[in-house]
């Protein structure tokens, strides 16, 4: 174990760590609604957003991913659900309401970094055909969706730590994935020494409460 690390079980470490990462979540958070108001009226342009999402919103995903993974292992899990009774009277349907839009869900997992693909005259294959250009309203929507869905795990992060233990309560048959290794490109060469250290130390919290979790010794 690295012994610059605390204690796995330290919980006011862990909790005062939670702490420093909300500050910066929330000033992450201030910069790209900063950045995005002082760039109305009109759409983002896509430099905007593909500048947002490097420094500013992937970072900030990031760090939340891991503290809900930290705060997991803090919140006693919820007491299991009773199994219905089979000669229980089902209840009457409800009426259905109107259409309306999914609220965003916050991103527990993440994606194994990209390997380079060799090119299609390497191997032979046919290149793939051109995509059609993205629509500039949708890649806005999705952007801000993204924003929403930090938002919200950020106002109630308890909501997404019961998503999270439930996951957890099901590593023994189905092996959680592990989070990224190392920092996020938009912070690998922030100048914040404070910041990184949060961020390595959320990163070892998050880190052993999936270890807990699959261990099936």
């Amino acid at each position: 174990m690295d012994p610059s690390l605390p204690p796995p079980d330290d919980a006011a470490t862990i909790r005062a760590r939670l702490d420093d990462a909300d500050n910066a979540l929330f000033g992450f958070l201030y910069f790209i609604r900063l950045q995005i108001s002082e760039a109305r009226p009109g759409l983002l342009s896509r430099r905007l957003i593909a500048h947002i999402l490097r420094a500013l919103l992937v970072p900030a995903e990031t760090l939340l991913r891991r503290s809900l993974y930290a705060l997991a292992a803090l919140v006693a899990p919820p007491a299991p659900r009773m199994a219905a009774s089979r000669r229980a009277v089902p209840p009457a349907p409800s009426p259905q309401p109107a259409a309306r839009t999914r609220a965003p869900v916050f991103r527990l997992t993440e994606a194994a970094p990209r390997r380079a693909s060799p090119s299609p005259r390497a191997s032979g294959k046919p290149p793939a055909p051109a995509r059609q250009p993205a629509n500039p309203e949708q890649i806005e929507a999705r952007f801000l969706r993204r924003i929403d869905a930090l938002e919200r795990a950020m106002r109630d992060p308890l909501r997404d730590v019961r998503r999270l233990q439930r996951r957890l309560a099901r590593a023994h048959r189905q092996p959680v994935r592990p989070l990224r290794t190392g920092l996020p490109p938009g912070l690998v060469n922030s100048r914040d020494t404070y910041l990184k250290f949060v961020f390595e130390q959320m990163s070892a919290f998050a880190g052993r409460t999936i270890a807990r979790a699959c261990d099936t010794s």
